[in-house]
């Protein structure tokens, strides 16, 4: 049974002036992670219909606000995608989301439970892309897998993520299911905000 780990980085964000301007997400980085073979891969949009074909022969996936953002990023380049990879999904935040109507960082969420978090950088994912700094932007995504892979054992072995509930420590219990959460999308209300 494959189970794969997944995150897209894009090169305009929904408050950027140049998205505000195409009103799309346009791919620059989408990692995936095989648990089994323990392989990483890096795709970019040149090759990004092979990406959707691995997440469609996965058995499950697993990423941090995959259905409410990658997916949909996905969603551009192969209409009807989104349907058919979230029924097989786990997505980390809105699973929390759902236990305690809040959304957490995956960065806070590593920090606070395996002890790293994600790639310190000066610079945004989408402006690495812009400024052709193509190997920290792939080290960064794949830095992301990593962090969402390690959240999602240590939850599995601790039955239970440590959470900060507005500086309050929390422990909620994880019992990770592969089922369909709500589709809450943090993009929609990006780009609503971004008008």
């Amino acid at each position: 049974m494959a189970t794969l780990v997944m995150d897209c980085e894009v090169s305009f964000l929904p408050w950027e002036e140049d998205w505000r301007r195409n009103k799309t997400e346009i791919l620059s980085v989408c990692s995936i992670f095989n648990t089994e073979t323990q392989d990483m891969t890096s795709y970019h949009e040149d090759d990004i219909q092979e990406a959707i074909d691995v997440l469609l022969a996965a058995d499950r996936i697993i990423g941090h606000n995959i259905k409410g953002f990658d997916f949909h990023v996905l969603d551009n380049y192969r209409p009807g995608i989104v349907g058919k990879l979230s029924p097989k999904a786990l997505d980390t935040m809105l699973y929390l989301f759902a236990k305690t109507g809040r959304f957490f960082k995956l960065d806070d969420l590593g920090q606070d439970n395996v002890g790293y978090g994600k790639l310190e950088s000066a610079v945004s994912p989408s402006r690495m892309f812009r400024m052709g700094m193509f190997n920290l932007l792939d080290e960064y995504n794949r830095q992301d897998v990593r962090l969402n892979w390690d959240l999602f054992v240590a939850g599995n072995v601790n039955k239970y993520l440590v959470v900060r509930d507005d500086e309050e420590i929390k422990m909620i219990e994880v019992e990770w299911e592969f089922e369909n959460y709500p589709d809450v999308s943090l993009t929609e209300s990006l780009k609503k905000r971004a008008g």
